[in-house]
């Protein structure tokens, strides 16, 4: 997703172009339903969801930071709608870490990302490190972010950033180095 043509659509929506926050809607509409099917099974509160946040979009078009991403900013309001609605509704207390739900793959051809590519010996052992390591590596290495965009994404410092995939790399290290011993 191009984050300049976001920007200008954020721009012109923010302006009261209702045709360009048409616009945007059609361009993170399908990210952020898919998000949502990730987590519950029912259509029809996936459209409540995804209704309240759209009205929440609308209602704060104008506070979207030009520099941050702003994909990042859309799937925090559907998080926090969701968590809402999992008050709203008291079922079974269900809690998604927000940098979990922010890391969701956003386009078709993430889906199939380069991770695919990754021996299965590696996504092992990507699969036993602390989740927060686990998807700084990933973020930096399979889905080639920067530091800062790692730092957006999953709601820490860029120097946080750093250290969580520095750190998750030595953890790798150790776990290949232990495997490779016995």
């Amino acid at each position: 997703m191009n984050n300049r043509k976001l920007q200008i659509l954020i721009k012109k929506s923010a302006d009261g172009d209702e045709e360009a926050f048409e616009e945007l809607l059609a361009l993170i509409v399908p990210t952020l339903y898919k998000d949502l099917n990730r987590y519950l099974d029912n259509k029809h509160d996936i459209d409540d969801i995804l209704q309240e946040s759209i009205w929440k979009i609308w209602s704060s078009i104008d506070r979207v930071d030009s520099q941050a991403e702003p994909l990042a900013f859309f799937r925090k309001i559907t998080y926090n709608t969701l968590m809402s609605f999992f008050r709203k509704k008291k079922k079974q207390e269900i809690y998604i870490p927000p940098e979990e739900f922010l890391y969701i793959e956003t386009q078709e051809e993430e889906t199939k990302s380069s991770q695919d590519n990754l021996s299965d010996e590696l996504k092992g052992l990507l699969n036993k490190l602390p989740d927060r390591y686990r998807k700084a590596i990933t973020l930096r290495y399979v889905d080639e972010k920067s530091y800062k965009e790692i730092a957006q994404i999953m709601n820490v410092s860029e120097d946080t950033a750093r250290q969580l995939v520095s750190r998750g790399i030595k953890k790798l290290k150790k776990l290949a180095g232990d495997k490779g011993e016995k």
